[in-house]
């Protein structure tokens, strides 16, 4: 159906490249990175078009399997507790930085991760944030919401679905993206998953050619 593979579970990595039409040689903070390839929302971004970046994963079994089949780094290490300036000036990253990720288990944790990043000196193209409503993160949720929207980034997909789990938004910054790209996929509560995408999104994937 596409020229590109998604390796996302949601498209995420599709959502990214739409916002950006399709940006080569973007960059990059993934936090959570889990498998390097199936269900990564960075691979096609970096296999593909060219992106350099960092991502974060706890879990050093899953760390692991990333040299030999991934060009960028994951570091393996506690996303609450990492000090991201020097995480990312070690990496030549910011401060604008074209996409972060943000999904960690439980939901507490993923806003923790978010509470660690000075917002007020980097400024992200796109963000996915995984606040895990169907787990208990009612209060990570709007909590998170009320903390990226005070910094200027707008909300387009409210409340991702993974069949019948609601668990993830989807915001860009308008200074970089403009209200002509986003404003054909704003909406709430849409499945996005291999087996059961959008139409809406479909097409407008299948438009950019991806």
């Amino acid at each position: 159906m596409f020229k590109h593979p998604s390796h996302s579970r949601e498209h995420q990595d599709f959502f990214v490249l739409t916002m950006l039409n399709k940006k080569r040689g973007g960059t990059y903070l993934e936090i959570g990175g889990a498998q390097p390839q199936q269900g990564n929302n960075t691979h096609l971004l970096e296999s593909v078009f060219g992106w350099r970046g960092v991502s974060v994963e706890w879990s050093g079994d899953l760390a692991s399997r990333w040299p030999g089949q991934r060009v960028n780094p994951c570091v393996c290490a506690d996303a609450t507790l990492l000090d991201y300036d020097a995480l990312l000036q070690a990496h030549g990253l910011g401060p604008h930085i074209d996409y972060l990720q943000l999904d960690i288990d439980p939901p507490h944790q993923t806003l923790s991760a978010l509470l660690r990043i000075n917002l007020f000196k980097y400024r992200f193209s796109v963000i996915t944030y995984e606040h895990d409503l169907y787990n208990g993160g009612d209060f990570e949720r709007l909590a998170s919401r009320r903390i990226l929207e005070s910094f200027g980034y707008r909300r387009v997909v409210s409340d991702v679905l993974h069949g019948d789990f609601c668990f993830e938004d989807w915001y860009v910054h308008p200074a970089v993206v403009s209200a002509q790209t986003y404003g054909p996929l704003l909406g709430e509560r849409v499945t996005l998953d291999a087996a059961h995408l959008d139409p809406r999104y479909a097409e407008h994937f299948l438009q950019l050619g991806l």
